[in-house]
């Protein structure tokens, strides 16, 4: 049983807090400001699916080059 409940398609804000390495309060954060990752209410409990963290993060990283962040 507990290996099904890690292998899960969705996780829980804590979770994915953890996911992340952030702060259950900073994911809300940009929850409700529209600036998180993708997710899903079910009932009273939120959940982020895997692939909607993975393309949240793909979309948050900066390339140094395109952005002028590189070193001289």
């Amino acid at each position: 049983m507990e290996k099904q409940a890690h292998q899960s398609k969705y996780l829980k804000a804590c979770e994915a807090a953890r996911y992340l390495r952030c702060s259950v309060r900073t994911l809300a954060r940009h929850r409700a400001a529209g600036t998180g990752p993708r997710f899903i209410r079910q009932g009273g409990q939120i959940l982020y699916s895997i692939e909607a963290l993975e393309e949240w993060i793909e979309i948050n990283t900066v390339n140094p080059i395109m952005s002028g962040l590189v070193a001289s």
